[in-house]
């Protein structure tokens, strides 16, 4: 469940939108009328103007197209998941690219606020004949919706995607988590493992099969009611053959970035205390690139780039930490994270925002402070370093495509995380130290960890 604002938003996954229905909230309305203002603006025209000035060359991409504009190009270097992350390639992809799209149903750029990026889609359908009517209300589908709703459920129309993802914002549903579990319910009826009374079996390639599928998980409608509890829960209901076929880490269906390209992905979706998430996480093959934002973080935080884009050594494990911290920067701050910011943008701009006086060191220690806290957080509900873990569907290579032969295998993974665990300064077991809590501050919020 997501938390929906502005109408076609979602402040979600990890079920945030269930916690505010759990405490019976169910909206917070917020209305302002005095300006923010800037604690030393003439600090700030720097990275103002910065803005101003590069934003159409270093986000062109974004301004044209939005990420749906990515759809193709995702695809093609092996990053999208495909039938239910079993293909490397899509036949038909094509059709939910935006040179396709856009003349088909793209109505405008909307954006967030004061952004001058505007790479937020509004799409509008309204055809004789089509009772797919899609109300522009809810704004468009973005990329992770597209490969969640699209190629992950083998379906190629993008009507049938878009209005996928418009009942998605309507209702209040993650749209990676609702595609990745109607792929898990596909490939079930497939292999035949649903019950014999069940009655919906949906199957992969039909626009109508993933329409009624949003449908019954929101109103939990026959099967629906049982996908509603999410692909993780369903396959340990099912059984043993199930749970080979979920792609889940923590409960929580993995983004549309397949770890078999983006091996520092996939070390983030195990370590990840949200459940598998792409956005405080790294991407491999922006730390390959050596003109990159994230390669400019990283030469700021002392280390060298580029790195390979594949494996996970540990310069690469080295850089995931730093990055994070900086992820966890961005988010804190509520700073997009699409624009190229790096360090020398950062420490200016938040310190002309906020009157602080912070360094890049003190910026960078309270990012690792709050991965700190977030483990401490995971440790107490329960959680342990068996949990650090990928579905056996990630370690399965491809044997064609673009990134045929290549995969993570179990103990590179495990190798990964022992080398985290040391840099982080935290036990075997994934404990932090003493010493790394006295240090953060944190030791108060260890109390009864003993695992």
């Amino acid at each position: 469940a997501c938390i929906i604002h502005d109408g076609g938003r979602a402040a979600g996954r990890s079920g945030l939108g269930a916690v505010m229905g759990s405490k019976n909230l169910k909206a917070v309305a917020v209305r302002g009328s005095t300006g923010l203002g800037l604690a030393a603006r003439e600090q700030m025209l720097p990275v103002s103007k910065w803005i101003a000035g590069a934003y159409k060359d270093l986000m062109g991409w974004a301004v044209n197209n939005g990420t749906s504009a990515s759809v193709g190009y995702l695809h093609n270097i092996g990053a999208t998941p495909v039938n239910n992350f079993r293909d490397p390639v899509f036949p038909g992809i094509e059709q939910l690219d935006a040179p396709h799209t856009f003349p088909l149903y793209m109505k405008e750029h909307d954006t967030c606020h004061a952004c001058p990026v505007h790479c937020k889609p509004v799409v509008a359908y309204d055809q004789p004949g089509d009772a797919r009517k899609i109300d522009p209300r809810y704004g468009g589908p973005e990329y992770e919706s597209i490969g969640a709703l699209g190629p992950v459920c083998m379906v190629h129309d993008p009507v049938a995607v878009a209005k996928a993802n418009e009942l998605c914002a309507k209702y209040g549903l993650d749209t990676i988590s609702t595609g990745m579990t109607t792929a898990f319910v596909m490939e079930c009826a497939e292999k035949r493992l649903l019950p014999a009374d069940a009655d919906f079996r949906p199957v992969f390639g039909s626009g109508a099969d993933l329409l009624e599928a949003v449908e019954r998980i929101a109103n939990r409608r026959g099967l629906g009611d049982w996908m509603a509890e999410g692909s993780a829960r369903m396959a340990r209901s099912i059984g043993a053959a199930a749970e080979q076929l979920q792609v889940t880490t923590r409960g929580q269906e993995l983004p549309m970035h397949d770890p078999r390209l983006k091996n520092a992905y996939g070390l983030g979706y195990a370590l990840s205390p949200t459940g598998a998430d792409h956005m405080h996480n790294m991407d491999d093959t922006y730390a390959a690139n050596d003109g990159s934002d994230v390669c400019g973080r990283l030469r700021e935080a002392g280390i060298q780039t580029p790195l390979p884009l594949y494996g996970l050594p540990e310069s690469k494990v080295q850089a995931y930490a730093a990055e994070l911290a900086a992820k966890h920067i961005f988010d804190s701050a509520v700073i997009c994270q699409f624009y190229p910011y790096e360090y020398k943008h950062l420490v200016p701009a938040l310190n002309a925002a906020s009157g602080w006086d912070l360094n890049m060191a003190e910026l960078q220690e309270i990012g690792h402070r709050i991965t700190h806290m977030a483990r401490l957080f995971l440790l107490r509900e329960g959680f342990t370093a068996a949990d650090d873990k990928l579905p056996p569907r990630c370690f399965q290579p491809h044997r064609e495509g673009p990134t045929a032969g290549h995969a993570l295998t179990p103990q590179e993974l495990q190798d990964a995380l022992q080398t985290y665990y040391r840099l982080m300064d935290w036990s075997p077991a994934g404990v932090p130290s003493p010493a790394v809590l006295a240090r953060y501050g944190l030791a108060d919020l260890a109390a009864g960890i003993t695992h």
